[in-house]
C-alpha cells in the first residue's frame, strides 16, 4: 500500500452496503443494479455491471481520492487530498469542503456514517464530525482520547461504537464520537499504527497493523496478534475485512484469508488470479468478494465468486493504478 505507515488508504472500508430500490418500470420490483466506487489517485472509478465497464467521477477538490462514501439518501462523499468533495446529483459536480469550512485538516483519510446519519470524517489533524450533511463541523482530538490526531481509518459498528484507527492506537468511541479510548500495544495490540479496522456482526474487532492482524473478543480490552506465524505472507497489514468467521487481510504480498476467525490465514496472489499482490481495499457484494489492487503499474478490481480461491480482474479504461479504498452501494 503506497501509504498505509503514515496515511490510510481507506477503505474502506471497509464494510459493505446493499440499496434495494424499486423499479418504476419492472413490475416484478428488481433491486438498483450495485454501484462499487473506487478511491484512487485518479479521481473516483465507479462501476455498475460488476466490472465489466467503469465510468469515472471527475470535479472532487482534489484528484487524489482517498476515501468515498454514499450516505442512505445518495449524497456522494469523496475524501481528498484537497478536502472534503459532497455531491447530490450522482457525481456531476462536487462542492468542496476545507479547513475554511471548519474541518481540522483537508487531507481526508476515511469516512464513515452511522445509524443516524452522523458522517464521520478521519483526517491528518483530527475527527471531524458533520450531523447535517456536511455543512458544519465538530473536531475531536487527543484532547478528547484520540491516540492521534493522524487518522487513518473510521469504522462504525451496528451499535453505533466508532472505532478510528490512528499512528498512535485504536481509539474507541461508545457514546457517538464524544470521547474515546485510546488501545495500543499495551492492550496486545501488534503495533501502535493502526491502519484499518472493521467489526464483524459479533463485535469482534479486527484492526491492521504494521505488526499484524489484531483481534479483540472483549470490546477492545484486549488483543490477540496474528503475524506470519499464523500464516500471514507478512506482519505489515493495510486493509482488513470480515464476514463472519471469514477474515480478509490485505497487504503488499497478497490477500491473506482466514476460515476460522483469523485462528490461521492461507494466502492468494496473482497466480489465483488477482490483479496485483499490492493489496488496497476489501469488501463483499452478496457472496462476491471484491479486491482492490494496484502498485502504481498494474491492478484493477478482481473479484471472487468462490469464496477467494480464484479472481477475475477488471481494470478496463482505468488510468490510475494507485487505489486507495471502495464503497458498495
Amino acid at each position: 500500500m503506497d501509504r498505509f505507515f503514515n496515511e490510510r488508504r481507506l477503505l474502506i472500508a471497509a464494510f459493505s452496503m446493499f440499496l434495494g430500490c424499486s423499479s418504476s418500470n419492472n413490475s416484478s420490483n428488481q433491486p438498483d443494479p450495485v454501484s462499487y466506487y473506487i478511491a484512487t489517485s485518479g479521481n473516483i472509478t465507479v462501476t455498475s455491471d460488476g466490472g465489466s465497464s467503469f465510468e469515472f467521477l471527475t470535479g472532487t477538490p482534489s484528484a487524489i481520492v482517498y476515501s468515498v462514501y454514499v450516505s442512505s439518501t445518495g449524497t456522494i462523499y469523496a475524501g481528498t487530498g484537497g478536502g472534503l468533495g459532497i455531491s447530490t446529483d450522482d457525481g456531476s459536480t462536487f462542492t468542496a469542503k476545507t479547513t475554511a469550512n471548519g474541518l481540522p485538516n483537508d487531507v481526508i483519510n476515511d469516512l464513515a456514517e452511522d445509524s443516524t446519519g452522523r458522517l464521520f470524517i478521519g483526517t491528518g489533524g483530527g475527527l471531524a464530525i458533520s450531523t447535517d450533511g456536511g455543512s458544519t463541523f465538530s473536531v475531536k482530538t487527543t484532547a478528547d482520547g484520540l491516540g492521534s490526531n493522524n487518522i487513518l481509518a473510521v469504522f462504525v459498528d451496528n451499535d453505533n461504537k466508532v472505532y478510528v484507527g490512528t499512528i498512535a492506537g485504536l481509539s474507541i468511541s461508545t457514546n457517538n464520537g464524544g470521547t474515546f479510548s485510546n488501545k495500543t500495544t499495551a492492550q496486545g495490540l501488534g503495533d501502535d499504527n493502526v491502519s484499518d479496522v472493521h467489526v464483524n456482526s459479533s463485535g469482534v474487532i479486527f484492526a491492521a497493523t504494521v505488526g499484524g492482524v489484531s483481534i479483540s473478543t472483549d470490546a477492545g480490552a484486549t488483543f490477540t496478534n496474528k503475524t506470519t506465524a499464523d500464516g500471514l505472507p507478512v506482519n505489515a497489514t493495510a486493509t482488513i475485512f470480515s464476514d463472519g468467521n471469514n477474515v480478509y487481510a490485505g497487504n503488499t504480498s497478497g490477500l491473506a484469508i482466514s476460515a476460522n476467525g483469523g485462528i490461521s490465514f492461507t494466502t492468494k496472489t496473482t497466480a489465483d488470479g488477482l490483479g496485483s499482490n499490492t493489496i488496497e481495499a476489501i469488501s463483499k457484494d452478496g457472496d462476491n468478494l471484491l479486491v482492490v489492487t494496484g502498485n502504481g503499474a498494474v491492478g484493477g478490481l478482481s473479484i471472487s465468486t468462490n469464496g477467494g480461491t480464484s479472481f477475475t480482474n477488471y481494470n478496463t479504461g482505468w488510468t490510475s493504478f494507485s487505489p486507495h479504498s471502495i464503497y458498495v452501494r
